[in-house]
């Protein structure tokens, strides 16, 4: 006879950017990322001859869209590992597994359903003294101590996961596997718009933990006790995740964080995309990058529109405490020859990535195509209307000065009881610098000469703006910034800019740049026009060169496993990844 749990703890899946379902006010399913080949090659056709820059950014407006529960669920697939008993779609909907990528995540959401409901129970013939029973299934016996070869068994475990803190790694005791059995743990998935600022998805993904999930629980175990929440997040959930643990209403209800292939402190690769399209054949070389790129934007064309306004995605760019895998701050790199032939090598940021490098719209390095942050016309048709000033490069840096805002507020907070895993492999590499390159001689003396480069002498480089007989106000928050390249709007208004400057920030004075180059050739190539005509091209290094993304190492958590074999956004699907997880989930028990 099988002992009901007498508690329930709650797990919390949290997807990464793009992995939640995303449906337009209208109705329309505007991003539900395919699942399977035929519909992976469908979505891919789509996205390469009908889906237009100017649609994209119609379609995921981060204003007009909100995640949907609506997406496949696809437990009866044949395919389907782990079978579940008694739990069917509805209950899974009921759960808010239809919020999130069926194939990014079906498998882990079946997984701890499984092993941590269906195959961890306790029964009649265990003693509730005998802390020395243990009724665990095959997949627990893999990371509990059971006595017999164990020294062996932790031998194998350290080694395919890699524990940061080797000497307190260690297997799971009985008596902790048997507390495990007085616990439901239902699975929850809670996808959230991956469009909109991170810090606004935190307080929606705890509204609905208060109320949905609360009220699911209540329906599914109404005489077992609530504890607490255990979390576990992929990617970006754990930026999200990171602001809501510190939410009051919240907080103290958080058991503890399991974190999977975060990029704590944000990653080049939001970058190198935003200037390349989203990553194919050419960088990884593989099959199902050549396919996938159409599908999320194979140029930089059709991915501005929406990572460029997206301020969930921008949160994704290196914080200021990001360093690549040699310990440097700088992730950026220009490199040319001056006229001598001796190599120049520029590097950002200096101290700021922010000033260096995000508001940075008046060089040929710029991240950000101006021209391609609008091509539907709704930044500049809001700024027709609103009674605030504004332009799409404007709406741009309101982005960036809200990414630096969420940077600094959740920069080295981590839930007390966390725990976490990445991956550092060779076979599956990723951006940890970007670099631009070009083989010519150009009239530098010195790096900042190379940032600054826009294809004159040095000894004639002054300031050549036009003036204007008055001031002028236009929206940015650094001196200087100007929008070459694109028409700049004006509007004279003393009582606001009384007002800003009394908030602190700076009154510019911008103006129309009359002989702005178009810089932004195609695709990983910028173009500079010098004096005399002749064309500088800079070239971006496409193939990734990091082993794997190691920032999380320097967080101050439990303990973090370094693994290898899965490429970040499959990682899930790889069963050391879900063993690894499971054995989180279990640690972070020990606390409860």
């Amino acid at each position: 006879v099988t002992i009901p749990p007498k508690y329930v703890c709650p797990v919390i899946f949290i997807p990464g950017i793009m992995g939640s379902n995303i449906m337009h006010e209208n109705g329309e399913k505007v991003w539900f990322p395919p699942n399977g080949v035929l519909s992976g090659l469908g979505a891919a056709i789509g996205g390469a001859v009908w889906r237009s820059a100017s649609d994209r950014q119609k379609e995921l407006d981060p204003e007009k869209t909100h995640v949907s529960n609506e997406g496949e669920i696809g437990l009866k697939k044949f395919f389907v590992l782990n079978k579940l008993k008694n739990f069917n779609e509805q209950k899974a909907r009921d759960r808010g597994w239809g919020t999130v990528w069926w194939t990014g995540y079906g498998d882990i959401l079946i997984y701890l359903e499984k092993y941590l409901n269906q195959e961890l129970v306790k029964t009649k013939s265990e003693s509730e003294n005998d802390t020395d029973c243990f009724m665990g299934t095959e997949e627990w016996e893999k990371i509990v101590d059971l006595g017999e070869n164990s020294t062996s068994k932790l031998g194998e475990l350290k080694q395919k996961w890699n524990p940061n803190k080797d000497s307190s790694f260690d297997l799971l005791t009985k008596k902790l596997h048997g507390k495990l059995t007085d616990y439901s743990f239902p699975v929850f998935a809670l996808g959230y718009n991956w469009l909109q600022s991170n810090d606004k998805s935190a307080d929606i993904v705890v509204d609905r933990i208060l109320n949905n999930v609360q009220k699911q629980i209540k329906t599914e175990f109404p005489k077992q006790k609530f504890k607490k929440y255990i979390i576990v997040t992929h990617s970006m959930g754990g930026l999200v995740t990171r602001s809501l643990i510190n939410n009051p209403k919240i907080k103290d209800d958080i058991l503890g964080v399991v974190h999977g292939v975060m990029p704590a402190s944000g990653a080049p690769t939001v970058y190198q995309r935003l200037c390349n399209g989203w990553d194919g054949f050419q960088a990884t070389g593989k099959v199902l990058d050549a396919v996938a790129k159409y599908v999320f934007g194979a140029s930089s064309e059709k991915l501005t529109p929406v990572l460029g306004n997206a301020c969930g995605g921008l949160q994704l760019l290196p914080f200021a405490n990001f360093q690549t895998d040699d310990g440097r701050r700088s992730w950026l790199k220009l490199k040319a020859l001056d006229l001598n032939g001796k190599e120049i090598i520029a590097e950002l940021p200096t101290n700021d990535p922010y000033k260096d490098i995000y508001r940075r719209t008046d060089t040929w390095w710029s991240m950000v195509d101006p021209n391609s942050l609008d091509p539907a016309n709704i930044l500049q048709n809001k700024a027709d209307t609103e009674e605030d000033f504004t332009t799409p490069i404007g709406y741009y840096l309101k982005n960036i000065q809200a990414t630096e805002t969420f940077h600094k507020v959740i920069t080295d907070k981590y839930h007390p009881n966390t725990y976490a895993h990445y991956g550092d492999d060779t076979e599956f590499k990723a951006f940890s610098e970007v670099l631009w390159e070009t083989k010519q001689k150009i009239d530098i003396k010195n790096e900042k000469d190379l940032i600054d480069y826009v294809g004159k002498s040095i000894n004639s480089i002054q300031d050549e703006r036009p003036k204007t007989s008055e001031k002028q106000k236009y929206e940015s928050y650094d001196e200087g910034q100007i929008a070459l390249g694109g028409s700049v709007r004006i509007k004279n208004d003393e009582n606001k800019m009384k007002e800003e400057k009394n908030m602190g920030r700076l009154e510019t004075i911008v103006v129309q740049v009359e002989e702005s180059q178009d810089w932004f050739t195609a695709d990983g190539l910028r173009t500079v026009t010098t004096e005399k005509g002749e064309k500088i091209s800079f070239l971006l290094r496409v193939k990734p060169t990091s082993s794997g993304d190691g920032t999380v190492k320097r967080a101050k958590i439990k303990n973090y496993f370094v693994m290898k074999g899965f490429e970040h956004s499959a990682s899930y699907a790889n069963k050391e990844v879900q063993i690894n997880t499971l054995y989180n989930i279990a640690k972070v028990m020990e606390k409860l």
